[in-house]
């Protein structure tokens, strides 16, 4: 999603207009910031998720506060980046919180076929943008909306974690599962960055589902 608004926008970074604030590199397009729109979604989660409320509040805060002002010390974001980023959070966590489990009451409750259809045909009305990132950018919802089929097809929903501890370890996970396929978006052939693209997507929606039903969800110490 990030990228999608970085390649729409095209917004230059600090240093590429004034090279004296350089101090670190990095490519592409600098609005909205990506580390400020993770920040702001994950401190979200942490204040969500911490049942000492002034603790996690304590945290999430900084969390948003220092990287999102090292973005600007860098020079690699104006504060309309960071802006922008936080804009993103906010939407990423009510996607998280209230729209994902409507979607999945959504899937249960319809025909699996119907599902099927829909998740892999209204993301195809993007296709006229002719634009890779827009491919990429389909390709992903294509197979996210695949995985969560193959989800309520084979009954792989996963419950809300039930504590702090197994959504850091969930998380964890799942970034571990993104590692490895992450390699195949680097080749420069066309045909299996899109490979890559489609299997992450699966990963997170569904065989992430499957591997951590199998051989992670009785583990003791995260019931604790």
């Amino acid at each position: 999603m990030n990228d999608f608004f970085k390649m729409f926008f095209k917004q230059p970074r600090p240093f590429n207009i004034d090279p004296s604030v350089f101090i670190f590199y990095v490519k592409g397009y600098g609005f909205p910031s990506g580390n400020a729109q993770n920040a702001l979604f994950y401190a979200g989660l942490v204040i969500n998720y911490l049942k000492n409320k002034t603790i996690a509040l304590i945290l999430g805060l900084n969390i948003i506060f220092w990287v999102s002002l090292s973005r600007i010390y860098l020079g690699v974001h104006f504060p309309t980046d960071i802006l922008g980023g936080w804009l993103l959070g906010l939407f990423m966590i009510y996607i998280y919180f209230y729209f994902l489990p409507k979607i999945e009451y959504f899937i249960k409750k319809i025909k699996f076929i119907y599902v099927l259809f829909l998740s892999q045909i209204l993301p195809m009305f993007f296709i006229f943008f002719k634009k890779e990132y827009v491919i990429f950018f389909i390709i992903g919802v294509m197979s996210i909306n695949l995985g969560l089929c193959l989800s309520k097809m084979f009954k792989q929903f996963l419950p809300a974690s039930k504590n702090f501890k197994e959504f850091i370890f969930r998380s964890i996970l799942v970034f571990l599962g993104i590692v490895i396929f992450f390699p195949l978006l680097k080749i420069p052939f066309y045909m299996i960055r899109l490979v890559g693209i489609y299997l992450i997507g699966i990963w997170i929606s569904f065989l992430f589902n499957v591997v951590w039903k199998k051989y992670f969800s009785k583990l003791n110490f995260l019931k604790k």
